[in-house]
């Protein structure tokens, strides 16, 4: 079921990634396109996946993150795919120079949170999950990455309702701050209660 599923997320994606010459000619609208065409591939807000990949790599397409010094595993592109991933996505024909291509690691990224929300529900404690994977405990760690997440979440949804500016960039532009301050970070569990970043788009999600 998972494999089958991938596999029909991932095609387009695999097309995309092997023209090259056709991505450098898509305009910024059908850039920003992918945003929405990774979120509905999996019935996740593009918003979130922004804030995500702005929390990960501020957006930067190139990134790779240092080698776990445990496993030696190390994330790649602007959401910061584990290449623990690797294996299963080759299985399709995505390789890990194929997640330095912008659509791609976005539709992985989604493939990625939408395991999470099959194990957690659309809660919190799904993008927690995305960040330490499944089976950690580590709560402290989560808590401290939704936070940031959160923030650069309403920092979107700000952007969004702002005056229209000018054409969007292909980079992934920074969420519009907020004007309170923060309060100090607490070290306390995920309540698995709904999230917002979960209601504007509809359906069950699947992987």
């Amino acid at each position: 079921m998972i494999a089958s599923k991938l596999f029909r997320i991932l095609t387009s994606a695999v097309v995309i990634a092997l023209t090259p010459a056709l991505a450098l000619a898509q305009t910024s609208l059908a850039q920003t396109s992918c945003w929405e065409e990774a979120g509905a591939s999996q019935a996740i807000d593009p918003t979130l996946l922004k804030a995500i990949a702005w929390k990960e790599s501020h957006g930067h397409k190139e990134a790779v993150g240092p080698a776990d010094p445990k496993t030696g595993h190390r994330a790649f592109g602007m959401m910061q795919v584990y290449s623990v991933h690797l294996p299963k996505l080759a299985e399709y024909g995505i390789t890990k120079q194929h997640l330095f291509e912008p659509c791609t690691n976005q539709k992985v990224g989604a493939w990625i949170l939408a395991d999470c929300i099959k194990r957690f529900g659309k809660t919190w404690k799904a993008v927690g999950c995305y960040y330490t994977g499944p089976a950690s405990k580590n709560i402290a760690a989560q808590t401290w990455y939704v936070k940031d997440v959160q923030a650069y979440y309403a920092g979107y949804r700000r952007q969004e309702q702002a005056p229209a500016g000018p054409p969007a960039s292909h980079r992934l532009e920074p969420p519009i701050k907020s004007k309170t301050p923060k309060p100090p970070p607490q070290e306390k569990p995920i309540t698995p209660a709904p999230s917002r970043a979960f209601e504007r788009v509809s359906g069950d999600s699947n992987s």
